[in-house]
């Protein structure tokens, strides 16, 4: 009787655990509010764009750019990404799902080759067609399906390789059309700019939800076996 209500509290606890760290899963969100050229800033409040990486099941991951707050004319004509160094970006699948369409470019084995005007080297480039009725600009978006096996939202959470001396962002952005003087810039998110080694960011610190759940699973296991212990000692005497 006791092995069985043990057993039903061990699986239990995992239980508890799995669905408290399954419900802390977010997706993947860089916020682009920082220039880092010396070019100029756009116009509105950062961040002017978003870029949200998030599982879409097994192997797939949706990308979804958007321009969160441009302003006027301005408009993007590049944005670049980097890719878990494990992870060849030739071999990633680019499906478009919606919005604005891109030519994209990756490059080989992670050469971080493509250059984002001393903000470091990425892995992976959007380039959207510069015709203003086709423009990446004011309120649009641009969503992908990237697919390679194995792939998952963190394989994006990468510093770009250091060049430049500007700093080195997860993801970066050339902005163009900014004033009346048609002037540009290059923005990269908030928690790039060197914080980091270019290897990932550090796991998250689990809930302290979580914590007390297996302090909690732990504690009823111990009582449990002492229990037993106590009753099998009883029946001996």
């Amino acid at each position: 009787m006791c092995r069985n209500v043990l057993q039903k509290v061990v699986a239990g606890m995992a239980l508890a655990v799995a669905l408290t760290i399954g419900t802390q899963a977010e997706a993947l969100t860089f916020t682009l509010d920082q220039e880092f050229s010396g070019g100029t800033a756009p116009a509105g409040s950062p961040p002017w764009l978003t870029a949200v990486f998030a599982q879409q099941g097994a192997n797939t991951v949706r990308l979804t750019m958007t321009a969160t707050n441009l302003t006027g004319n301005e408009f993007i004509d590049e944005w670049l990404f980097n890719l878990n160094p494990l992870k060849d970006p030739t071999d990633l699948t680019f499906t478009h799902f919606s919005g604005e369409t891109a030519v994209i470019t990756t490059v080989a084995d992670n050469t971080n080759s493509i250059p984002a005007d001393g903000g470091g080297y990425y892995d992976i480039q959007f380039d959207f067609p510069q015709p203003q009725s086709s423009r990446f600009g004011v309120g649009d978006q641009s969503v992908y399906d990237i697919t390679l096996a194995g792939l998952l939202e963190s394989d994006f959470n990468f510093l770009a390789a250091p060049h430049g001396g500007n700093g080195v962002f997860h993801t970066a952005a050339h902005v163009l059309g900014i004033g009346t003087n048609d002037e540009s810039g290059w923005i990269g998110d908030s928690n790039g700019n060197g914080n980091g080694n270019g290897n990932g960011e550090p796991p998250p610190i689990p809930e302290p939800s979580t914590f007390l759940l297996f302090a909690a699973g732990l504690g009823s296991v111990a009582f449990l076996r002492k229990r037993r212990l106590n009753s099998i000692d009883s029946t001996r005497v």
